[in-house]
């Protein structure tokens, strides 16, 4: 019996490590509840988000409902998306020469852009770099004949 009970006390000995201090416990907690704080944030933050991107979609969906032509979605859709859009300049001079291309529409494309002088300059360029013929097409299109 002695020997079990001693064996009892070296056993229980060792245990006594695992049981965590009053200050473990209270610095567990502390992490518990900053982790429950940043992931609060974190919800909050999702959700905002989360609101911006259906406010965003709604706007997109107006904007090609309210179009009258594929190009012009694109270019309604283009404006609406820029504030999220860190390539939307760059889109909107592409639709600006597609519109400027596109049979008849070449002048009305030309005095809508508000940067028509460097859609005028990269119309010239293509121009320039086609064939003759086609450099003729592309600006009789742009000028509207």
């Amino acid at each position: 019996m002695k020997k079990l009970l001693v064996l009892t006390l070296v056993l229980l000995s060792g245990c006594a490590t695992l049981v965590p201090t009053r200050e473990e416990v209270a610095k567990l907690e502390g992490d518990i509840n900053a982790l429950n704080a940043a992931i609060d944030k974190k919800q909050e933050e999702v959700k905002t988000k989360f609101g911006e991107v259906q406010t965003t979609v709604a706007k997109i969906n107006e904007a090609i409902q309210t179009s009258g032509s594929v190009l012009e979605a694109a270019q309604n859709v283009n404006k609406v998306t820029a504030p999220v859009n860190p390539y939307s300049g760059v889109i909107e001079q592409v639709l600006g020469i597609v519109a400027a291309l596109t049979v008849g529409g070449g002048a009305v494309a030309y005095k809508k852009n508000k940067d028509s002088n460097r859609v005028l300059a990269n119309i010239n360029k293509i121009a320039a770099e086609s064939s003759p013929e086609e450099g003729k097409r592309i600006i009789a299109a742009v000028n509207g004949k």
